[in-house]
């Protein structure tokens, strides 16, 4: 019960120090992302990047893309890379089954 107390108190006093490194943590995750989406082969994704890059705070309507793209464009890219990993198997498969 004591230990408890003790694990509660030290988080509460230490908490903006959590959430600074929480913080650092994501934004340097993030820019590193960003970096990468902006020299993707596909243009959707590089002109993403470049948004998120180039965003400036400004009186009109502009707005920044949402960053959900973010993770759904990191998800993607470990899909392709396990589709192209896969594909790079089968194709040793059928040339150790069938070799021309």
């Amino acid at each position: 019960m004591l230990a408890m107390g003790i694990v509660t108190y030290v988080s509460v006093f230490n908490l903006n120090t959590f959430i600074t490194l929480g913080r650092r943590g994501y934004h340097t995750q993030k820019h590193l992302i960003i970096e990468i989406m902006k020299k993707d082969d596909r243009e959707s994704w590089a002109r993403i990047g470049k948004k998120f890059d180039t965003f400036k705070p400004t009186t009109d309507l502009e707005t920044k893309p949402s960053e959900w793209l973010l993770l759904w464009y990191y998800l993607l890219r470990g899909l392709n890379f396990l589709r192209r990993r896969q594909n790079r198997r089968k194709q040793k498969n059928r040339e150790v089954e069938d070799p021309v």
